[in-house]
């Protein structure tokens, strides 16, 4: 749990016997019905002992998850879009904003302090009789937070930038997985792209070797016909391939913050690639392993301390104010101790009636507060089943390449064997183009299987939180943006 939850939580207990007390005390004045229950976070269901489709199993995710693919391309890529995202930048700013009100929220626990000097000649419109005056002063101001209602404010503002810090985090887990899966997409084209372009120049081969046997009459120019729109079919497909490969490249030059043109990432394969393990420990975990549902428990928080702020509103408002400086008719004179004047104040104020504005206000706090609650709890739930919903489509993507594996396996032993046929001048054309078609779709079936495992095990680590906890550097998520802001004391 947050330090700031934890901290708000202790003041919401002192702060209800405080009001208990004080409400007895204030009945006449307070009719109006203040309520003293605190909110909860109860999540309202049972959390899962664990996950249906694994076994617990203990283990933490490196915040730095990503290098578990062991291909340096990607590492640069997710690294630079931590450093240089612009949707990161975008909530690096909002923390800005937060921060900002935290010093708002803090300036009403402090005096305010103010200075003034005045200079003044008059005549009189009878005798011609002239007067000078000269003053010098400095005022401050000062409410006394009896009830807390300002500390409580100022709580609520941390826990709001508190909030902001982890939603940072979240976009930043959200953008590394999405670099990673686009980046893998950008792979899974490129191998389709060279599929085609090798199936295409089969397909040319075996055109040739037919065409070559149409000269000794063994074939008709409707079987050659069969075997160019099979030829220029599997043609066909490469423009369109790498019209993709330039939609998903520009898309990851925009995750990474770089211009589309100026942007020209590594290539490889998805053939090679290693798919880590990831170990999903126990559903309650996710309570803190999701920077999302972190996030939402804190702007819970937040609301806790508003509502408290809105019914301390109830009670008066005591200020205190003092003026001290100097005061002459002579200049040469306003800094003697015979000029100096002051005065000191104290004031109280109570609202006795406002047509509802205090109670609409504590009312609005409790309908934002039981909206967000229910937001906490779908948060809850939508992060389970992100979990439940990694794992199966882990399991379920591997069995798939293993299947497709055996099926281009077959597909390629018949092919050779059709090859091998045409060598030896025996040619069944029904047999030849179905087992073209068959290589030909089992090779890029095979490649967007491997497309669907590699993306599975990135949604898998998203949804288990990427390695993030309360406790993790916010430098070790994101390199450098953070060096942009600092922290409000």
């Amino acid at each position: 749990m947050s330090p700031i939850v934890e901290r708000i939580e202790r003041s919401s207990k002192r702060e209800s016997r405080v009001f208990r007390a004080l409400m007895m005390t204030l009945a006449g004045l307070l009719v109006s019905g203040c309520s003293t229950d605190t909110p909860t976070r109860e999540l309202g269901f049972q959390m899962p002992v664990r996950y249906t489709e694994a076994l617990p199993q203990a283990g933490n995710i490196s915040p730095n998850w990503w290098r578990a693919y062991r291909l340096p391309a990607l590492t640069v890529l997710v690294e630079t879009a931590l450093d240089k995202n612009l949707d990161i930048r975008a909530a690096i700013a909002r923390i800005r904003q937060a921060e900002a009100q935290i010093m708002t929220a803090r300036a009403p626990l402090l005096p305010t302090l103010g200075g003034t000097a005045s200079g003044s000649r008059a005549r009189s419109s009878g005798g011609g009789f002239e007067a000078s005056s000269f003053s010098t002063a400095l005022s401050t101001t000062y409410i006394l937070d009896v009830f807390g209602r300002n500390r409580t404010l100022l709580e609520a503002a941390q826990a709001t930038a508190e909030a902001s810090r982890v939603d940072k985090d979240h976009v930043a887990l959200v953008t590394a997985a999405t670099v990673t899966s686009t980046y893998f997409q950008l792979l899974a084209l490129q191998d389709r792209v060279a599929i085609a372009e090798r199936n295409a120049a089969s397909a040319a081969r075996i055109l040739a070797a037919i065409r070559a046997r149409a000269t000794a009459g063994t074939v008709s120019d409707f079987e050659i016909s069969q075997q160019e729109a099979l030829a220029a079919s599997v043609r066909a497909a490469v423009p369109g391939l790498r019209q993709q490969v330039g939609v998903t490249r520009n898309a990851l030059a925009i995750l990474v913050g770089s211009v589309p043109q100026q942007f020209s990432p590594r290539g490889g394969s998805l053939a090679s690639l290693s798919i880590p393990s990831v170990r999903p420990g126990l559903p309650s975990d996710l309570l803190q392993r999701r920077p999302d549902v972190k996030e939402a428990e804190i702007r819970l928080a937040s609301l806790d301390a508003n509502i408290r702020a809105a019914r301390l509103a109830y009670f008066p408002t005591i200020s205190l104010t003092g003026q001290g400086g100097f005061q002459s008719a002579a200049l040469g004179l306003l800094l003697q101790p015979h000029s100096a004047i002051y005065s000191v104040a104290a004031s109280a104020t109570q609202t006795i009636f406002d047509t509802g504005t205090l109670r609409g206000n504590l009312e609005l706090q409790r309908g934002l507060h039981d909206e967000t609650l229910q937001t906490y709890r779908k948060t809850v739930l939508t992060a389970l089943s992100d979990v439940s919903n990694g794992l199966e489509g882990s399991r379920q993507t591997a069995e798939q390449v293993r299947y497709q594996t055996q099926a281009v396996a077959a597909a390629r032993r018949a092919f050779r064997i059709t090859d091998d046929r045409i060598t030896a001048g025996v040619i069944d054309i029904v047999t030849l183009l179905n087992t073209q078609q068959t290589l030909f779709s089992s090779e890029d079936a095979l490649a967007q299987a491997r497309l669907g495992r590699a993306q599975a095990s990135v949604l898998l680590f998203q949804a288990l939180g990427g390695g993030w906890t309360p406790e993790t550097s916010h430098t070790v998520i994101v390199p450098n943006a953070d060096a942009e802001w600092r922290r409000t004391p």
